[in-house]
């Protein structure tokens, strides 16, 4: 293996302004047991599916290699060798096959192209996961997020001896860029920040320009990812469907969203009347708690404010940041205007309450 190894040659891609990924031309043969499983990898096929591509490899074998790259520090796990990033549904089939080994790519990948490949892969098929995805893209967020606070400190402090400042100018994030030559996706946070006046930070265009996705398809998908376990498991029954989900997540509790993603399986609901029934449930009037006795009668109205105005807070955050990539989003625009109806009756209800209290 260690010969078949040393006949790859390394070669770079080159893409319009830099390289970012390095590849080894042809293919390897790898033991199954060699290859470790990614975190940005699917963990759930359909029986369907899976079941067709099983026969599929029993008959013709896996015909196109799968993705992986070599294990970041193999003194861990000694037991692996690479760390597979595309091609789970192939390598599975190749298992339940009684396969021993199975054809790779192997590419050079930081943590970020791993997430974004993966994340490709799995977004081209035909029916993906839309929760699963939403956790996918949460996690390359993370992903982006460790990777430029990294390159941040470690750049700065080798610019400045070990005394970086506290606070960088755009002068300094200038001189970062032309100095280190940061992957193209940092670069154009830096560009951003420099134009901005604010410190980087990775946002939702920042993944928009990696996986080619808009600003709406984003923001869905993150919600998705927020929904309850048993919506989950709904969806990977086929209970479910994307249409579906977009509904189900506009609701603003996990017991609301419970309750419709359980009526959609039950009834079998389209997605117009999904639509139709999320509407009512948003529609319903706030109803004020009634505490059991005058000692609570402020506690949970105050807390349920407090963690609206930390929502509300996070929520500006997110409309300032969005507004940056100038991408009209009418809908998601009619859905915040629509809340915050909704928030200024529910505060309108508050007000009432505590005028009749006072009397």
């Amino acid at each position: 293996m260690s010969n078949l190894m040393n006949r790859v040659r390394t070669t770079t891609l080159s893409q319009p302004e830099k390289p970012q990924i390095a590849y080894n031309t042809g293919s390897l043969v790898l033991s199954i047991e060699q290859i470790k499983l990614s975190i940005y990898g699917r963990t759930f096929f359909g029986d369907a599916e899976q079941n067709d591509l099983n026969e599929s490899v029993r008959m013709y074998g896996v015909i196109e290699p799968v993705l992986v790259r070599p294990i970041a520090y193999p003194e861990t796990e000694p037991q692996y060798t690479h760390e597979l990033i595309a091609g789970y549904r192939r390598m599975f089939a190749a298992q339940n096959c009684g396969l021993f080994q199975i054809e790779v790519v192997e590419r050079v990948l930081d943590n970020v192209q791993a997430a974004t490949l993966s994340l490709s892969e799995n977004l081209q098929r035909k029916n993906p996961n839309p929760i699963e995805t939403g956790k996918a893209l949460a996690n390359l967020h993370d992903e982006m997020t460790k990777q430029l606070e990294r390159w941040m400190s470690e750049s700065a402090t080798a610019l400045y001896d070990g005394a970086r400042p506290r606070k960088l100018s755009q002068s300094d994030m200038k001189q970062l860029a032309t100095t280190f030559d940061p992957p193209t996706w940092i670069e154009a946070i830096l560009e951003r920040s420099q134009s901005t006046g604010r410190q980087p930070k990775v946002v939702r265009e920042d993944i928009g320009a990696l996986l080619a996705l808009s600003d709406s398809s984003l923001q869905r998908y993150f919600a998705f990812a927020q929904l309850p376990k048993e919506i989950e498991t709904l969806v990977q029954d086929g209970k479910v469907g994307f249409g579906h989900l977009r509904n189900i997540s506009l609701l603003e509790t996990p017991e609301q969203q419970l309750k419709l993603a359980r009526e959609v399986a039950r009834k079998d609901l389209s997605q117009s009347e999904t639509e139709q029934r999320a509407k009512e449930l948003r529609a319903k009037p706030l109803r004020l708690l009634q505490p059991t006795t005058p000692a609570l009668a402020f506690a949970p109205p105050l807390q349920s404010l407090r963690q609206g105005l930390a929502f509300l807070a996070e929520t500006a955050r997110g409309v300032a940041e969005s507004e940056m990539g100038g991408v009209e989003r009418a809908n998601e625009r009619r859905e915040l205007k629509e809340l915050i109806v909704n928030a200024k009756e529910a505060i309108a209800q508050i007000e009432r309450a505590l005028g009749d209290a006072s009397r």
